[in-house]
This record gives C-alpha cells, structure tokens and sequence, in this order.
C-alpha cells in the first residue's frame, strides 16, 4: 500500500511538473510571437503591441525685414523655412493614425501691404513621405495680415484636412511637412512700412487619434 501511495504521489508531481512547464511555455509563447504551435494544437495569440508616435521638429521660421531686403530698386525677398516630421513605429500588424497639420503664425498683424494685391508675405507648404522629393500643398498663400492658426491641406487644391500616417509591423513610417514664409520684394514698389519687422512661424500637429 505504502508502495503505491508512493507512486501516485510521483505521479501528481510529475503532473504538476508537466502542467506548470506547459503553463510557462505558452506565456513566452504570448509575448514572443503570435502564432504558436505545440504538439498537435494550434494555439493563436493576438497581442495589443506597442505603438510610438512621434513629431519632430525644427526651429520656427524667422524672417526680419531690414534695409537690405526690403528698400526700393536694391531689395530681395527673403524667406525662412520650418520643418517638422511625423515618425511611425509598432509591434502590431499595423497600425494608422490620423492628425491635422497647421502653422502657428503670429496672433497680430506684423507685416502691412504695402501696395494691395501684391502678397507682401506668402506661404508655401510641402510634404513628402519617407524618401520621396517633397510636393506642393500650399502654394504661395498670401498671409500677408492673416494671424493665428491656419490649417493645412492633404494635397493641392483639394479640400481635405485629415492627414494621416500608417505602417506596418516593424516598418518605421516618416511624413516630413516643410512650410517656407517668403517676404516679397517688388522693385517698383516703397515697401518701407514693413521695416525693422520680425516674423516668427512654426508648424504644429494636433488632433491625433486613430483611425
């Protein structure tokens, strides 16, 4: 009787053995990989993953209009740029977000026209995905006496302003969005009521969520 006590018992712990090993085995199996396989089971493995989003970006566009730039007959237009990127990763399948893209120009007026229609400042931006050369998006936006913020477009001339950036399993995803403030000279034209001025703009995203 002793004798098969005994062998039960070495079997219920070879059991427990067994059973906590399995156990063990498939937790590494759910965070090492989604399709697993033990024996003659096939076991699926859906895991959350982990996103990262991120944005960088340059200094802010700066123009300052002097003497040298803006005085009539030696004059020339002047233009600074911002850049900023949108960067993509995850350890999901896939993943996609979607965000608005806008420049924060300054909250009062700095520039005047000198002589109305002429666009004393104008805007153009671009964007480009991963490697490709950049693309018009905004072109030549008279911003002359506009302030605050100004939303940007997916593509020329189409009325769409939900961007979006989206990728696959360990696949980085980069948008680059590039906006170049231009004061313009005209050679004819006295264009001193802007002097000595300072003009700062930057590029900023917000709204982001998935989509």
């Amino acid at each position: 009787m002793d004798k098969d006590k005994r062998r039960t018992q070495i079997y219920l712990i070879l059991f427990i053995f067994i059973f906590v090993m399995i156990i063990t085995v498939g937790t590494y199996a759910y965070f090492i990989t989604k399709d697993f396989t033990y024996g003659n089971f096939n076991i699926n493995v859906e895991t959350k993953g982990v996103d990262t989003l991120q944005m960088k970006k340059t200094n802010d566009a700066v123009i300052k209009a002097t003497d040298y730039n803006f005085i009539k007959s030696v004059g020339h237009s002047v233009s600074g740029e911002t850049i900023i990127d949108v960067i993509l990763d995850t350890t999901k399948k896939n993943a996609k977000y979607c965000y608005d893209v806008s420049i924060n120009l300054p909250q009062e007026k700095i520039f005047e026209y000198s002589n109305y229609p002429n666009a004393e400042l104008s805007l153009n931006v671009y964007s480009k995905t991963d490697n490709e050369q950049y693309h018009l998006v905004l072109d030549s936006e008279d911003i002359t006496q506009k302030t605050g913020k100004l939303s940007i477009p997916v593509n020329l001339n189409i009325d769409n302003y939900e961007h979006s950036i989206s990728t696959t399993k360990r696949v980085t995803k980069v948008i680059s969005y590039k906006a170049m403030i231009t004061f313009n000279y005209f050679k004819n034209i006295d264009q001193d009521i802007n002097a000595n001025k300072t003009y700062n703009a930057s590029l900023i995203i917000d709204n982001v969520r998935e989509c």
